[in-house]
């Protein structure tokens, strides 16, 4: 039996069916493209005194039935004829008509927990009324589950008997509680409930993880577990540098440098330290100081710190390079002076004084009142003529490789007018005994050219011209005591003026009875720039002998008590604002202590707080979410945090949370951390900007690209199918006009002209079909970063 012409053929869909198809996928094509407008061969006309409706073939519905709170519950807009140029949908809960959300998805609210949801669909084509369309209700919407954004961790060094705790991580709920269970590898059920957990011996070799339980109202629970960590046994862990070791500023040829020997975790038994110059693999010194020698003038220091702990794995840390290395800077301890007799004609001698250290060499400049130039550059002078009646110094400068040149100047000496030619003098005299009240004291009177001229002494205490004694020899009487004493021998011959010589000061005179003391050269000295929390030294000074203890006190202005003792000390945040002095107290077997007190320091910096690891932000960065500020490390440990969220640098939030604003979405959001404390300047840290990406229309441009990839794929079947009905209709009405039949040629012409038409709107609904294709990885692309 011959089929009608309007059925199938061997198979094949017949005609008015195939039309049907392409009629559903053409709908289908054009909901998901949103607005396509069809070529006016196929679409109805419209009369506007007689506008015609738009026929829904296939109501909206809800994809994701039941729905569920706080996930994405997605509609499909429905099937209409003819196409649409828009369709509007909106979401409603039950028992309200106020919308909770418009277009393809929405999030499902809260306040929708056990109601239905249904979908409103009003479409709209030009010279056609609207019709509008609900969905059929959903079934009541089910509790959600929360969304783990940041995976939980463990905090604390996980060592038998430690104790750990447990950060939640970060969620897309709020909590009400939480609740915790620990796990250790090879045994399965729990070791812990708590948020905290003291790690038992068993754990010593395993790996140790928490599985965390958001509970809240409304909500399934949500479960997430952390990441391991292998626990140890007391004591065998390795040691762990935290902050690392750092130099004392501002580090100075001669003086001494200190290293801070950084922080330790655990704390370490003892720290080696070991100095370096830069470019030198060979230490230059160990220990927490040093004196800087001349070898490291314009290099940087480093020190290496090597930590041990008894039972654990040293650990190594190098600091950061210091600052360059400066001159150093000489000492002058006692002026020089002028030996020799003052008087036109004769020559004078330079003493330099005495220096700390010793220089390498001096230059003398030598002056009289009234005029600026020098009127001489040796170590001796013979007094010129214009000299006389006036005072002569001379200026001695101190020369040492590594050092900064220094300058001293001797006290005047009044000149005589010319005489006959005087004694000279030519080794100065000097004093020898011990210098002490009641004691015998001895004068050396030099040696003098001619050597047969005849000396007499006399002896000064410092700060008088009145003589205390005259003699090759002199008892120290009571009224010397604690004055420096001096000789000036007078040398005499026949046919020449008298010659003066005058010894160097000694002393001071101790008390009859008393034991000698230790002497201060140079007083005790505070290393540069002291800062809160950071580590400042002291040189102990120079002692005449060398002491063989000096005890160090620490002091703050203002007060009384010690803060700290030794060579080094760290600031504590007490001393902000304030100097520092040091007392040294020298002592040695056989002498009497000496105390002295340093010049005060210079002021007392804030602290520098150090951001050891940047802060970050946690949770997925998507808008409508809440993400969370983790400060960061910080050494020391900061009092309080404060938060700034910066989008594109410009400031949306300030607490340690924030809702990301549909705003954000690809753009930089970064948190800004200051962290602050007591005694320390407040630091400013940033986080790793994130891209805040849209997460609900990333679910929606998800689906949307695999339902218009499917229409696509359905419409190029369809094409495929109306080109051989064509092709088949061609080749049989070619036959029939060949054999004459022209009944059947008529009747093949319409079944042709039909077929060609479905080919055109099955071509058509594959165009609009990879439109929508193109449109929805677009939006794909967009939202789904």
């Amino acid at each position: 039996m011959r089929p009608h012409f309007l059925g199938a053929a061997r198979g094949r869909p017949a005609l008015p069916e195939l039309r049907r198809l392409l009629s559903v996928l053409l709908a289908t094509a054009v909901a998901l493209l949103g607005l396509v407008a069809l070529s006016t061969s196929s679409a109805p006309v419209a009369h506007a005194a007689d506008p015609k409706p738009i026929n829904n073939l296939l109501k909206p519905s809800i994809y994701n039935d039941p729905p569920k709170v706080g996930e994405l519950a997605l509609a499909h807009p429905g099937t209409w004829s003819p196409a649409p140029d828009s369709v509007t949908l909106e979401w409603f809960r039950s028992g309200s008509a106020t919308p909770i959300g418009t277009g393809n998805a929405v999030l499902v609210p809260f306040a929708a927990r056990g109601e239905t949801l249904t979908v409103k669909a009003t479409a709209k084509k030009a010279g056609y009324v609207d019709a509008v369309v609900s969905s059929a209700p959903s079934t009541p919407v089910a509790d959600g589950t929360p969304v783990n954004y940041t995976l939980p961790a463990i905090f604390g060094t996980p060592e038998v008997g430690n104790t750990l705790a447990v950060w939640e991580g970060a969620w897309s709920v709020e909590a009400d509680s939480y609740a915790y269970r620990w796990f250790q590898s090879g045994t399965a059920p729990p070791i812990a409930t708590t948020k905290t957990l003291v790690v038992p011996a068993g754990a010593a070799g395993k790996e140790l993880s928490v599985e965390v339980t958001l509970k809240a109202a409304g909500w399934h629970d949500g479960v997430a577990t952390s990441d391991p960590v292998t626990a140890h046994a007391p004591g065998t862990g390795p040691v762990k540098n935290v902050v690392q070791p750092a130099i004392s500023d501002a580090p100075q040829v001669g003086a001494l440098a200190v290293a801070h020997p950084g922080v330790w975790d655990p704390q370490a038994d003892s720290v080696d330290v070991e100095w370096f110059r830069s470019g030198s693999t060979t230490p230059i010194g160990t220990g927490l100081t040093i004196v800087v020698p001349a070898a490291a003038l314009g290099e940087t220091l480093t020190v290496k710190a090597t930590a041990h702990k008894a039972g654990r794995t040293d650990a190594t840390a190098t600091s950061a390079p210091s600052d360059t290395v400066g001159e150093g800077a000489l000492h002058n301890t006692e002026a020089p002076a002028i030996f020799g007799s003052p008087v036109v004609g004769s020559t004078v001698e330079a003493w330099p004084g005495a220096w700390f250290p010793a220089p390498g060499g001096y230059t003398y400049r030598w002056f009289q009142a009234g005029t600026v130039a020098p009127i001489g550059t040796g170590k001796t002078l013979v007094v010129p003529a214009g000299a006389a009646g006036k005072d002569l110094t001379v200026e001695v400068s101190a020369a040492k490789a590594a050092y900064a040149d220094a300058v001293a100047t001797s006290a005047p000496v009044a000149v005589a007018a010319t005489g006959t030619t005087p004694v000279q003098n030519v080794d100065e005299p000097s004093i020898s005994g011990t210098l002490k009240v009641g004691a015998t004291l001895t004068a050396s009177t030099g040696t003098w050219n001619p050597a047969d001229a005849a000396t007499s002494v006399t002896w000064f205490r410092s700060g008088s011209t009145d003589p205390i004694g005259t003699g090759d020899s002199l008892v120290v009487p009571a009224a010397a005591e604690s004055a420096m004493l001096s000789i000036v021998v007078k040398a005499t011959r026949a046919g020449y003026s008298d010659g003066y010589a005058v010894s160097a000061p000694q002393g001071p005179v101790l008390a009859a009875g008393a034991t000698p003391s230790v002497q201060n050269l140079v007083a005790p000295a505070i290393t540069a720039a002291p800062a809160v929390g950071q580590l400042v030294g002291v040189h102990p000074g120079v002692w005449n002998p060398a002491p063989d203890d000096v005890a160090l006190q620490w002091f703050r202005s203002g007060s009384a008590t010690p803060i700290g003792t030794g060579n080094y000390i760290v600031v504590p945040a007490a001393a902000a604002g304030e100097t520092l002095t040091v007392r040294a107290t020298a002592t040695k077997a056989g002498y009497a202590s000496t105390t002295v007190t340093s010049a005060p320091s210079d002021v007392v910096a804030p602290g520098a707080l150090a951001n050891t690891t940047k802060p970050l932000i946690y949770g997925a960065p998507v808008a409508g979410a809440t993400v969370e500020a983790w400060p960061g490390a910080w050494s020391p440990a900061a009092d309080s945090y404060s938060y700034r969220w910066l989008l594109a640098g410009t400031v949306i939030g300030t607490g340690k949370q924030l809702v990301v604003p549909a705003s954000a979405i690809g753009k930089a959001l970064t948190v800004e951390v200051t962290a602050t404390k007591t005694g320390y300047a407040a630091m400013t840290a940033t986080s790793v900007a994130v891209t805040p990406a849209q997460g609900v229309a990333c679910g929606a441009a998800a689906g949307s690209v695999t339902s218009a990839t499917a229409a696509q794929t359905q419409a190029a079947e369809a094409v495929t199918a109306a080109q051989a009905k064509v092709a088949k209709l061609k080749a049989k009405k070619k036959a029939a006009a060949k054999a004459g039949n022209r009944a059947k040629t008529a009747k093949l012409t319409v079944r042709l002209r039909k077929a060609r038409s479905a080919q055109a709107d099955a071509e058509a609904a594959l165009a609009t079909a990879t439109k929508a294709v193109a449109s929805a990885q677009a939006g794909a692309k967009q939202y789904c970063p």
